[in-house]
């Protein structure tokens, strides 16, 4: 360590703050990507909901429980 520092509790205070920002940033980083996963899921899900909505209307009886008529 080669900067200038009064004390050493001083040099022990800069490495524990350095510590809690690469948590803090870490901890930014985790919630930006479960965001990402949370908005793409979202998508995802609207999409399979659409799909289903239309199953439902042109079939109706695929919502019956998969009661379908067989030979």
């Amino acid at each position: 360590r080669h900067f200038v520092s009064g004390s050493p509790s001083n040099d022990s205070s800069s490495s524990e703050w350095s510590t809690n920002n690469m948590l803090i940033s870490f901890c930014l980083i985790i919630m930006l990507i479960l965001l990402s996963v949370n908005i793409f899921l979202f998508i995802k899900l609207n999409k399979i909901d659409r799909m289903t909505d239309r199953l439902i209307e042109n079939n109706p009886l695929w919502s019956n429980g998969y009661i379908i008529k067989r030979n």
